[in-house]
C-alpha cells in the first residue's frame, strides 16, 4: 500500500468560538476522519506566527497519514460522510475554505539517530 499525507489547513469561523471548534476538531472530526479506512493517524499543530504576515488567516494544521492505494476512493469516502451522523460537521459559517495538500511517499520514513 502506498503511504501519504493529507495536510489541511484552517481556522476556526471566528474568535469567540475557537475554543468550540478546537473542542469539536480534535475530540469529534479527528476521530471521524480516522474512522475512515485507509486513515492511519492524525496530528494537530498550532501554526507558529509569521512575523513578514501580521493577521494572517489559517492557524491550525492537521496531518493525516494514508496507507491505501486509491487516494480518491478514500476521499470519496470522507467526503460522502461529511455533514451525517458518521461525519458531523462544525455548525455556522466558516471564515474561509480549508487549504488542503496532498503527498505520497517517496523514499522510506528516516529517523535521526539515537546518539547510543
Amino acid at each position: 500500500m502506498t503511504k501519504h499525507v493529507f495536510m489541511i489547513i484552517t481556522e476556526a469561523p471566528s474568535p469567540e468560538e475557537e475554543e468550540a471548534f478546537e473542542a469539536w476538531y480534535v475530540g469529534q472530526h479527528m476521530p471521524d476522519v480516522l474512522a475512515v479506512p485507509g486513515f492511519t493517524a492524525a496530528q494537530r499543530y498550532r501554526l507558529a506566527p509569521d512575523p513578514d504576515l501580521p493577521g494572517a488567516p489559517m492557524r491550525f494544521l492537521t496531518i493525516y497519514e494514508m496507507e491505501c492505494d486509491d487516494r480518491t476512493a478514500v476521499m470519496a469516502e470522507v467526503r460522502r460522510r461529511a455533514g451525517t451522523m458518521q461525519m458531523p460537521l462544525f455548525p455556522g459559517d466558516r471564515k474561509s475554505a480549508p487549504t488542503t495538500i496532498f503527498a505520497e511517499a517517496v523514499t522510506d520514513r528516516l529517523l535521526a539517530p539515537t546518539g547510543e
